[in-house]
């Protein structure tokens, strides 16, 4: 009905027969998990009235795929089931959400473009072969457990408008050789490089980044 404003938390959570869903205009907001694991729901429209979408919403609705395997709703990225080697997310994504990329062993690189503004918890967890990725100017936050478990990654340049790396972001991300981390950064969390025995950070002088290395014996350049 045209009244309904919201979908609620998880209200359609584990619905394994639901294949299509048409969602009235009026709606502004979907909830966290709202339709977390329709494994096989095809169809669904996001009207332009809606301005959220919950973390989750539609996390693991592996039949919305695109044919690039790529879970796109309401211009947001929520999940991949692509065995592709090589992704380049498209202009129309403006979010890339909560673990969107968890696990996806076949990943090497991936290009993020400008229209991306942000990306969220955990969104490339334990990608274990990604060795490249290019990420939007746009990003402002690198946000906990993002690159956790990215093993082959062993470069990576933080972009220059971003202001915070969270908790675990590049935990045991083993191989990681070299990051440069720029002066907009002014707050890194709790075991960021945890089991990363080989980084170098490379900074600029007097920056956040260089104090944070300093105070936890990480060695770093300055540029």
């Amino acid at each position: 009905p045209n009244k309904v404003k919201k979908i609620a938390d998880w209200a359609f959570r584990g619905c394994d027969n639901l294949k299509s869903i048409t969602l009235p205009n009026g709606i502004t907001s979907i909830g966290d998990g709202a339709f977390f694991e329709c494994t096989k729901l095809t169809d669904i429209n996001v009207p332009n009235s809606v301005t959220k979408i919950g973390r989750l919403a539609f996390y693991d609705c592996k039949s919305l795929a695109d044919e690039n395997g790529l879970v796109i709703a309401g211009n947001a990225l929520f999940d991949c089931f692509a065995e592709a080697v090589s992704i380049t997310i498209p202009d129309s994504v403006t979010s890339i959400r909560d673990w969107a990329f968890k696990d996806c062993s076949t990943l090497t690189n991936i290009i993020i473009p400008d229209s991306v503004t942000s990306i969220g918890d955990g969104a490339f967890f334990e990608c274990t072969n990604l060795t490249y990725i290019n990420i939007s100017n746009s990003i402002t936050n690198i946000d906990k457990h993002t690159f956790q478990y990215c093993s082959s990654l062993m470069n990576f340049i933080v972009p220059k408008n971003v202001t915070s790396i969270g908790d675990e972001a590049f935990e045991y991300c083993t191989n990681l050789m070299n990051i440069i981390i720029p002066s907009s950064v002014t707050s890194i969390g709790v075991g960021v490089f945890n089991g990363c025995e080989n980084v170098i950070i490379h900074t600029n002088s007097g920056s956040f980044a260089e104090h944070y290395a300093q105070e936890n014996d990480i060695p770093y350049v300055t540029i």
